[in-house]
């Protein structure tokens, strides 16, 4: 399952309402637009890295040279999550191997439709033990049995199907993702999530139904669906360590993880909203502190990156407001002014109080 969709609303916890009160009568307005700019994540936020893993930057390398096929896709799965020992990939690349060559020698001169349902099988007879878990992305807990989500399922079933010679593809639709396959004669879809897929395969309503029970919700009938690369795959593994992160109140890594997402996939929505969003919580959470310096710095950053987005203009007025005022009561009336002064260059035309019984 592809987590937090909404968490470009005001704080994760209460990702239902527009805003959250900064105190004295000031809001920041959190809510978010989904179709605002895209951000270009080689300029990261102050006080973010990406910090990558030896084991990243190879992957990465080779994904910008056009290396991101079969076994790329799983190693690259295991680094966004969290792997960084070239040895504990090493291993698991082996077992992977193994996988594969089981696969073709029961595959050979099968059709497509056949080699799909084989590795299908294969998986989740031999792999995907542990039932299905919205949370589980890291290939690591589904590899030792803990269970396996919507992300990294497609993720092994996309790669030892590309491995294998078919032409397969992830598609993202809201909060979730499957496969589809391509052949001479049409395509069909797999859902790594239902167990029972092939059984019903040809049944278009019990399909559906079977994908409502597994992920335990109803799924839009006609949900907007984009095709991913597997580098846009592997940048959901990264966006979900962001979902995590922003609900733990992780500002910088889930920053960095957002980033890392859009390096992979720039036209991923989700984590531009997330980024958004974190930008948007960690100043609030810095204003909290009085840190209105840095507060300010995040929101402008948000500006630069998405300046059509319009909440983030509104978020540093209220910033400025609650700056000032917050001066005021602790009787730093020049200091005060001079913020003010600041805010009205920055943001021309916006209505910023100035300090009580101070002149305007």
């Amino acid at each position: 399952m592809l987590r937090g969709r909404q968490l470009d609303l005001a704080f994760v916890v209460f990702m239902r309402r527009a805003a959250r009160h900064l105190g004295c009568g000031y809001s920041l307005l959190l809510l978010a637009l989904a179709a605002a700019g895209r951000a270009d994540p080689a300029e990261l936020p102050p006080g973010v890295a990406f910090n990558d893993s030896p084991t990243e930057s190879r992957l990465l390398a080779e994904a910008q040279t056009g290396h991101a096929h079969g076994p790329w896709l799983f190693e690259a799965a295991l680094a966004a999550g969290g792997v960084a020992d070239e040895n504990a990939l090493a291993h698991d690349r082996r077992t992977w191997q193994g996988w594969l060559t089981n696969l073709r020698q029961t595959t050979a001169a099968r059709g497509a439709h056949e080699q799909a349902q084989a590795v299908f099988e294969y998986l989740h007879r031999n792999v995907l033990r542990g039932g299905y878990h919205d949370d589980c992305t890291d290939l690591t807990r589904t590899l030792a049995g803990d269970g396996y989500n919507c992300v990294g399922a497609t993720v092994l079933f996309n790669s030892l199907a590309e491995a294998l010679g078919l032409s397969v593809y992830a598609v993202e639709t809201p909060e979730h993702v499957y496969s589809v396959v391509t052949t001479p004669i049409g395509t069909f879809d797999v859902e790594m999530t239902c167990p029972r897929w092939f059984e019903v395969i040809d049944d278009r309503a019990k399909r559906r139904a079977l994908v409502e029970q597994s992920l335990g919700k109803p799924t839009p009938e006609d949900a907007a669906a984009r095709r991913l690369s597997n580098t846009a795959l592997v940048a959901l593994v990264y966006y979900n360590a962001g979902v995590d992160a922003i609900t733990a109140g992780r500002y910088i890594e889930s920053a960095r993880q957002n980033c890392k997402a859009l390096r992979l996939d720039p036209d991923n929505p989700l984590a531009r909203s997330n980024l958004r969003a974190t930008l948007n919580n960690w100043a609030l959470a810095r204003a909290r502190d009085h840190d209105y310096p840095g507060a300010v710095e995040l929101l402008a950053y948000g500006r630069g990156r998405y300046s059509a987005h319009a909440p983030l203009r509104s978020n540093l007025v209220a910033l400025y407001q609650r700056w000032v005022d917050d001066l005021q009561a602790h009787g730093r009336t020049a200091e005060a002014q001079a913020v003010l002064a600041r805010a009205r260059r920055e943001l021309p035309g916006e209505e910023i109080h100035p300090p009580v019984n101070a002149a305007k």
